[in-house]
């Protein structure tokens, strides 16, 4: 038996019912005693936990503040549009008011979208000291909300102005002998510190890497992937010309097998009563591969056929929804060899409502 433990104090959840056979809907309705928090609902079959949602839904007592984030932040990493989550009534927001903890940082005049959002800008003067930095929340004289650590001011590592902070891969997943295309993310960029950067990666040799700059928060570099590169996940490492590490992540990208399947698609999108073409993504697809390849559906009503190889990234199928399918999310099952393959993009397909 399939049930929901909506993870909260006063959350009750009602109405559940079977929308498709890979989907089941379900009301949640909030008592007047849950709290102020994040709520992960948890799924459970026989009483044992099976799946937690990596995203939560939250709940804001009125009067009260959930968090605040930070929507965007300027080139020049000196500051940023904030978004406060919380919950006010008009005579609320007249007497709601951010106090920084340092008095070096501005903060804009706010704007209020009630009842659950206020957003302003947070600039950091140039007298503010190095260290963590806070930020709390008032209603009148009340206080309603406070985070020690809003902000950490640190030392450049690049240059006068720049400092990195982040690097990410534009496709995480790469075949032998690809170009992996990366890039890095900081703050008080200019087009001169390119040259004053190095990278590596660290389980082995990929040449040296050239910056590209493109704004003050971000540069583009690449490296050759050798053909007899291991197959594996890697990290990157920012150096600056002196060899100084200035940041460091592991796992940025993965080299994968031939015969690797990233996702489906379904292209354009499909209602009841209509056909399609279905199309299974990947790398270095072979002839035999295709031929071992089986689709299915738990859906009766979702029909797919003629599975053909369109080149070596892409296979195609042609996909029929009979007009008795209920809209909503489908799963399509990729049998090889009796083995089923879980693309890490997944393979659900969506069925739009008429």
């Amino acid at each position: 038996m399939i049930q929901v433990d909506p993870g909260g104090l006063d959350i009750q959840v009602k109405n559940l019912r079977m929308v498709t056979a890979n989907q089941i809907h379900g009301d949640m309705a909030v008592g007047s005693a849950q709290t102020t928090d994040f709520i992960y609902p948890k799924i459970l079959i026989r009483n044992l936990p099976v799946f937690r949602s990596p995203d939560p839904f939250a709940v804001v007592r009125p009067g009260e503040v959930l968090t605040t984030v930070f929507l965007s932040l300027a080139d020049d990493g000196r500051s940023g549009r904030f978004r406060v989550v919380t919950n006010l009534d008009e005579t609320m927001a007249k007497q709601f008011r951010l106090v920084p903890s340092n008095p070096g940082l501005e903060v804009s005049p706010l704007e209020f979208r009630l009842p659950f959002a206020v957003e302003g800008i947070l600039q950091i003067g140039m007298g503010v000291p190095q260290g963590e930095h806070g930020l709390a929340a008032f209603i009148g004289k009340r206080q309603v909300w406070k985070r020690e650590t809003m902000i950490r001011i640190v030392r450049p590592n690049v240059g006068l102005t720049g400092f990195v902070q982040g690097v990410s891969a534009a496709e995480r997943y790469h075949r032998p002998g690809d170009t992996v295309q990366l890039y890095l993310h900081g703050s008080g960029l200019t087009s001169a510190y390119a040259s004053a950067l190095n990278a590596r990666v660290n389980e082995m040799t990929m040449g040296p890497a050239a910056f590209q700059f493109i704004s003050a928060s971000q540069m583009r570099f690449t490296f050759q992937v050798p053909l007899n590169a291991p197959l594996r996940g890697y990290g990157v490492t920012i150096l600056d010309q002196k060899d100084t590490e200035l940041y460091k992540k592991e796992d940025v990208f993965n080299l994968v097998p031939p015969n690797w399947i990233r996702g489906v698609q379904v292209a354009p999108p499909i209602k009841p009563g209509q056909n399609g073409l279905f199309r299974i993504l990947g790398r270095d697809l072979s002839a035999d591969f295709v031929r071992n390849l089986r689709l299915g559906s738990d859906e009766p009503g979702i029909e797919l056929k003629n599975l053909r190889q369109q080149d070596a990234s892409v296979l195609a199928a042609d996909i029929s929804v009979s007009s008795a399918v209920a809209p909503g999310d489908y799963w399509i099952h990729l049998i090889h060899q009796d083995k089923e393959i879980q693309p890490p993009y997944g393979s659900l397909i969506k069925v739009e409502t008429p």
